[in-house]
C-alpha cells in the first residue's frame, strides 16, 4: 500500500505535472553527470519515498551490518578456521601483521538490499569498492528542481537525499598541508606493465569517470597515475612523481600486499598522511559474498554474541558456500546440494567474487535445466547460495509514449556507509527483471525523506 505522501505524488502527477515532470527527465538523457557508462539511466516518474522513521530504521540496520562486518574482520587476525574459510594467505596475514585494526575500512561503502512488505532492510551483498555515487548525487539534484517536488512541499516537509558533500568529506585531505585543496589527489596504481588513458581506470573503479573528474577539479583535488617505484615519503608528505598525494587506490589490492613495510607508501599509511580508498584486508575479506555464512551460520554466532547474531538473523539472508556438504537451514540438517536441486525456487545462485550481477542465476526465473547447469559450474568457480529475499514489485509511474503507465519493477534499496559518519543516502535501482544491476539494463531513481 502505498504511503499518504507517495499517494499523494501519484495524484500530482496524474493531475497536473505528467508533462512537466516527464519533460525534465527527456532533457536528462543527454546530461553526461545522469548516465551510467554512457547510457541513461533515469525513467522513473516519481523518486522512492520514505518516512523518516523509515529511512532510521534503515540507517540503524546498515550500520549494526556493518558493526558485525568489524567483528569478522578482527577475528580473522586470530581465527585460522575463519582464515581458511575465507581463504586468507600468508601474504594477507602478513598485511594483518603491520596493519593498526583501526585503519581498516573503505573511504566509502554499499550495502546493496531491499526494503522488504515488512519494512524491514534485508542486505544481500557488501561492495567494499562502489561506483555510481555521484551519479547517485546527480539523480538527487535531478529530482529535487521538479515542479512535482514543489508542489509535494506545499503538503509535505520533504527532502532529496543528495550524496555530494558526504563524497567531499570522504576525500579531504589527509595531510594538514594542503590547505588549497578541499579534496585529495587520487594516485591509481595500475599493475606493473598495464598502461592506459587515466578515464579507462576511473570507468573501472568509480563507473562514472566524468563525474569524478568534475568533483576533483571544482574542489582542488587531481587523479595521478603511477607506480609505488615511484612513490617517495619525505617530511611528512607522501609524493608520487612529485606530486602530493593523499588518497592511494591500487587497481589490483595484492599490489600493496606486495611491498615492504618499510614502503614509503606503508609507512604514509601508518603515519596518518595517506589512507586506502578502500582498505586491502576489508576488501578482500568483507567483498567475499562466502562472508554472508559468518553472518548467518550458527557455528559462527559466537562472534558476534546473541543479541546482534539475532539482528544479523532477520537482516542477512540465510548464505552457504556451495560444495557437496552438511549444513543447517532453519535450525535443521540438510545435505547442501540435493536441497537447493530440490528447491532450486527458494534460493540464488552467486559466483563469490562476482560484480555487477555477472553470473547471478535467479532460482525462481530459470528452467531446472538451467539451474543444473549453474550448479554445475560451481565445481570450478567458488559460489555461495543464498535464500530468496521475497519483495513486492513496485509499480513505477513512467511515459510510455506519451502516456502516463505504471510498470512493476523490483526495485532495491542499498544504503552507502560513509568512514565518517555512518549509512546515509542510499542507490535506488530497478528492473522488471529481477535483476536491478545498472551493467544489466537496471535504471535508477531518488530518494525522497518525508515527515
Amino acid at each position: 500500500m502505498a504511503s499518504p505522501a507517495e499517494a499523494y505524488y501519484d495524484e500530482l502527477l496524474e493531475r497536473d505535472y505528467f508533462a512537466s515532470t516527464s519533460e525534465a527527465l527527456l532533457a536528462s538523457v543527454d546530461d553526461p553527470a545522469l548516465q551510467y557508462r554512457g547510457r541513461p539511466c533515469v525513467d522513473a516518474l516519481r523518486p522512492t519515498i520514505l518516512t523518516a522513521a523509515q529511512y532510521a530504521r534503515a540507517q540503524q540496520t546498515a550500520n549494526r551490518f556493518i558493526d558485525a562486518m568489524g567483528l569478522v574482520i578482527a577475528r580473522l587476525r586470530v581465527d585460522p578456521a575463519l582464515q581458511a574459510l575465507l581463504g586468507v594467505t600468508p601474504r594477507i596475514l602478513q598485511v594483518f601483521a603491520r596493519k593498526d585494526p583501526a585503519l581498516f575500512g573503505p573511504v566509502w561503502q554499499r550495502l546493496d538490499g531491499f526494503l522488504c512488505p515488512d519494512g524491514e532492510l534485508r542486505i544481500i551483498e557488501l561492495n567494499t569498492l562502489p561506483g555510481s555515487v555521484l551519479l547517485n548525487d546527480a539523480i538527487a539534484r535531478l529530482y529535487d528542481g521538479l515542479p512535482i517536488m514543489q508542489a509535494l512541499r506545499k503538503r509535505f516537509a520533504a527532502r532529496c537525499v543528495a550524496t555530494r558533500a558526504r563524497v567531499v568529506e570522504s576525500l579531504r585531505p589527509a595531510s594538514t598541508q594542503a590547505r588549497d585543496r578541499r579534496t585529495s589527489n587520487l594516485a591509481i596504481i595500475p599493475p606493473p606493465g598495464v598502461s592506459r588513458e587515466t578515464d579507462a581506470y576511473l570507468l573501472e573503479l568509480t563507473d562514472e569517470p566524468e563525474n569524478v573528474k568534475a568533483l576533483l577539479a571544482e574542489t582542488g583535488g587531481a587523479v595521478l597515475v603511477g607506480s609505488f617505484e615511484d612513490m617517495t615519503f619525505e617530511g611528512g608528505v607522501l609524493r608520487l612523481q612529485d606530486q602530493e598525494v593523499d588518497l592511494v587506490v591500487p587497481v589490483d589490492q595484492r599490489l600493496l600486499a606486495r611491498t615492504a613495510p618499510d614502503h614509503p607508501v606503508n609507512r604514509a599509511l601508518e603515519a596518518g598522511a595517506a589512507r586506502l580508498l578502500t582498505d586491502y584486508v576489508w576488501s578482500f575479506a568483507a567483498g567475499a559474498k562466502k562472508c554472508f555464512e559468518i553472518l548467518t551460520d550458527p557455528e559462527h554466532a559466537a562472534i558476534f554474541g546473541a543479541e546482534l547474531f539475532t539482528e544479523l538473523g532477520a537482516h542477512v539472508p540465510w548464505t552457504r558456500r556451495v560444495f557437496d556438504r552438511k549444513t543447517t537451514l532453519r535450525d535443521e540438517p540438510i545435505d547442501l546440494l540435493p536441497y537447493i536441486t530440490q528447491h532450486q525456487h527458494e534460493f540464488v545462485l552467486k559466483p563469490d567474487r562476482g560484480t555487477k550481477g555477472q553470473g547471478v542465476v535467479l532460482g525462481w526465473r530459470c528452467s531446472a535445466s538451467e539451474w543444473q547447469a549453474a550448479l554445475a559450474s560451481c565445481a570450478t568457480v567458488d559460489h555461495v547460495v543464498q535464500a530468496r529475499v521475497v519483495v513486492d514489485e513496485i509499480r513505477q509511474p513512467i511515459n510510455r509514449n506519451g502516456v502516463l503507465d505504471f510498470e512493476a519493477r523490483t526495485t532495491d534499496f542499498s544504503p552507502f556507509v560513509w568512514e565518517h559518519g555512518g549509512a546515509d543516502a542510499a542507490l535506488i535501482r530497478m528492473s522488471p527483471t529481477g535483476i536491478s544491476n545498472l551493467g544489466f539494463g537496471g535504471t535508477m531513481t531518488g530518494l525522497v525523506i518525508v515527515q
